[in-house]
């Protein structure tokens, strides 16, 4: 079995005849859950850059020397060259993770539903207050419809984009 298939929740097997043909209607009710890739970037922390150590660097390059008969584009590719490893070289790096903030089946709609609903909960801090149960219902409707028209737009695309399957 899959490692992304969790489990079958539901399964029902029935005949069916249609136009004369007798055949067999199969349906299948799956938990799937899905992966959160954390996509990282890396930049330069430029609050802890070492600035005069780039200055002294930058002074201490006979540029006459460098760049004489070069062109314009060839001049500035020495530049951009040598400025980058000094910006290596002398400023740290910030690893930046981005986490996907709502799961990829999960419509705009239905996240702004559960944001409120988690909102509402702050506010009264009770289960059984009317507005909490209120928006319960209204996150587990909007829920249920997100998970179901991820489910159909992933069965009407899955021949032409079966990556979408998978992500």
């Amino acid at each position: 079995m899959e490692e992304w298939l969790k489990s079958v929740l539901n399964y029902r097997s029935y005949p069916q005849v249609k136009l004369g043909i007798r055949f067999w209607t199969t349906l299948y009710k799956l938990e799937v859950r899905t992966k959160q890739k954390l996509s990282t970037r890396r930049i330069f922390g430029y609050a802890k850059a070492d600035i005069q150590a780039i200055k002294r660097e930058l002074h201490a390059v006979d540029w006459y020397t460098q760049l004489g008969s070069l062109s314009a584009e060839d001049r500035w590719r020495v530049f951009r060259d040598k400025f980058e490893t000094l910006e290596h070289k002398f400023i740290s790096e910030k690893i930046l993770s981005m986490k996907r903030k709502k799961p990829l089946w999960m419509t705009h709609k239905a996240h702004k539903v559960v944001c409120r609903k988690r909102q509402i909960y702050r506010k009264y801090k009770d289960t059984t207050h009317p507005a909490v149960i209120e928006a319960s219902k209204a996150a587990r409707r909007e829920i249920k419809k997100a998970k179901k028209q991820f489910e159909l737009k992933l069965a009407i695309n899955i021949k032409e984009d079966r990556k979408l399957f998978f992500a």
